[in-house]
């Protein structure tokens, strides 16, 4: 049986956690700088926390940094173990754990809060090592949690990072600028929820060009026209209608 020490209380932390208890890896413990935190994701996984990074035991088999980007280097540092050390980010080098013999990547390529309900099947996860025995390790591992596991680089990672902030970060905000639309109007949000679910259905068996709809794929400039005119009130959300709508278009013409 795999062990692992679980380094950070959040919410990759936590997620990540549910899953290898739920298949069977073993949680020696958890440690986070903030102590009530690693106390409760300890008891939500059913093991113990460590109260310093002294108190980490050695002998695990990895150990997953699951904290912000810029603290991954400085905790690093601190480990002396002997297992395979572990970062989450999509955009941090893994050079930055070379002071270890093993040493590597996996990274869930999901949007994870602490409530999310994942499985195998919804957690794509890519993954890089140090050398070619530490990427086998690291692939055994996560195949345990992940059916979609992919051996992927740093620079591509760092695409993949790039592309899922259009994809889910930048594609929530619209969300949020969309409420704001409904919501001065009278409106509520849930009179668009059917539309962002289709939209999402529809892209799991297509890609996006064919599934692209809209005034702008049809250079309808009459509704665009009157969109403008609509979001004059909204000087930020009518800037970028226009610079999608270019793109849209742009798009089409090639």
């Amino acid at each position: 049986m795999n062990s692992i020490v679980i380094i950070g209380s959040g919410n990759v932390a936590t997620c990540l956690g549910k899953l290898f208890k739920q298949y069977g890896v073993a949680i020696l413990g958890i440690y986070s700088p903030t102590v009530s935190h690693a106390k409760n994701l300890a008891e939500i996984l059913e093991t113990d926390y460590f109260l310093s990074i002294e108190e980490i035991p050695t002998d695990a088999d990895f150990y997953l940094l699951a904290i912000k980007d810029s603290s991954v280097e400085e905790i690093s540092n601190q480990l002396q173990v002997d297992g395979v050390v572990l970062h989450c980010s999509g955009a941090t080098s893994i050079d930055v754990l070379n002071t270890h013999k093993k040493f590597g990547v996996m990274w869930p390529l999901q949007t994870i809060t602490k409530n999310s309900q994942l499985t195998p099947d919804s957690i794509p996860i890519c993954i890089e090592g140090n050398n070619e025995m530490v990427t086998n390790e690291i692939e055994q591992l996560t195949n345990i949690i992940s059916n979609k596991v992919e051996r992927i680089s740093f620079e591509q990672r760092k695409y993949a990072h790039l592309a899922a902030v259009f994809a889910n970060n930048f594609t929530n905000h619209l969300y949020e600028m969309a409420s704001q639309i409904l919501e001065n109007n009278g409106l509520s949000f849930d009179l668009i929820r059917p539309i962002i679910l289709e939209t999402a259905n529809k892209i799991q068996h297509a890609i996006p060009n064919e599934t692209q709809t809209g005034p702008a794929k049809r250079n309808d400039a009459t509704s665009i026209e009157q969109h403008l005119e609509l979001l004059k009130k909204y000087p930020e959300f009518r800037q970028l209608y226009e610079l999608l709508s270019a793109g849209i278009c742009k798009h089409n013409t090639q």
